[in-house]
Formats: C-alpha cells, sequence, structure tokens
C-alpha cells in the first residue's frame, strides 16, 4: 500500500481489489484502536516517505540487499584474500542463487512452478552445502544435508507467514 494511499484512506481496505468500497463506517478487520492515528503521525514526522517510484523501490531494495550480502563476501576477501577473485564472487553467486527458484516459472506455472522451485531449491541447497565441504573439515553430506535443512526452515517458515498473510 502506498503512502499517500494510507494518509489518504482511499486504499483498498476490503481486499476484493476495488480502492476505498468498504461502507462509510464499517471497521477494518482485525483493526488495532487508534492505530491509523498514531500511523498518521509517524508518517507526518517521516518526511521521507514519498509516493511513487514505480519499480525503483524494488530495485532499491533489492540493491540494499546485494550490498549486505555482498559486503560479508568483501569483507571477508579483505582479510587475506584475492580482491578480484572476491569480486567476481560477490558478483555471480548471488545472481546464480537467486535465479534458481525462479527457473521453474519460467517453464510453468501454478501449483507444479511452486514444487518444481521448493525442489529444485532443495537440490542447490544441497550441491552448495556439499561443495562447502571443500573449505571445512565437514563431510559433503553433512554440509549438503545441513544446508538443506536450513532450507527446509527458511523456506517452510517463509511459505507459512505467506499463508497467514491476507490476500
Amino acid at each position: 500500500m502506498a503512502v499517500q494511499e494510507i494518509r489518504s484512506g482511499s486504499a483498498d481496505q476490503d481486499g476484493d481489489g476495488n480502492a476505498g468500497t468498504r461502507p462509510h463506517g464499517s471497521a477494518a478487520p482485525l483493526a488495532v484502536p487508534g492505530a491509523q492515528a498514531r500511523l498518521n503521525r509517524i508518517l507526518g514526522r517521516e518526511t521521507w516517505h514519498q509516493t511513487g517510484g514505480g519499480w525503483i523501490s524494488g530495485a532499491i531494495y533489492g540493491a540494499n540487499d546485494g550490498l549486505a550480502a555482498v559486503f560479508g563476501i568483501v569483507a571477508a576477501a579483505a582479510g587475506g584474500g584475492d580482491p578480484k577473485q572476491a569480486a567476481l564472487a560477490a558478483g555471480v553467486s548471488p545472481g546464480l542463487g537467486a535465479i534458481v527458484p525462479v527457473i521453474p516459472f519460467m517453464i510453468t506455472t501454478g501449483t507444479a512452478a511452486i514444487i518444481a522451485a521448493a525442489v529444485v531449491s532443495l537440490v542447490a541447497h544441497f550441491l552448495v552445502g556439499a561443495a562447502k565441504s571443500l573449505v571445512t573439515l565437514r563431510t559433503w553430506w553433512a554440509a549438503g544435508g545441513e544446508m538443506t535443512l536450513a532450507g527446509v526452515i527458511v523456506g517452510g517458515a517463509t511459505f507459512l507467514v505467506g499463508l497467514a498473510l491476507p490476500t
């Protein structure tokens, strides 16, 4: 929901895709008393919130995520690695990792794509974990299993959050 819609109260408040069609005076589902007034005070103080931008906001948040991830790689390389190699790894590996769960959606849609994305992602988690054993003292299957378990936990938790959010 855009900040301007929040301020004006003209957003899709009933979830049916039609902005502002809830009967006047009816309460929002699960509304917290006084929440709108508090939100208006916060938005009034935080003058940097602006509406618009379209795709640019996604690009900015994506860049922010990328900066955080890449900084960790670069910081590790600064501790004694080859900067060119670290830069290449930092540039290529997040892109490769991010495209893996998207590939099934390039081929199909719906539930089949979701299941395929989960399977492909878990296989990728296992392979990355197994590759991690090249630089650790762990066995390939233990490192792969650990990464797969992490993928199951994070993916499952994210899926449950998605189910809990209103559609």
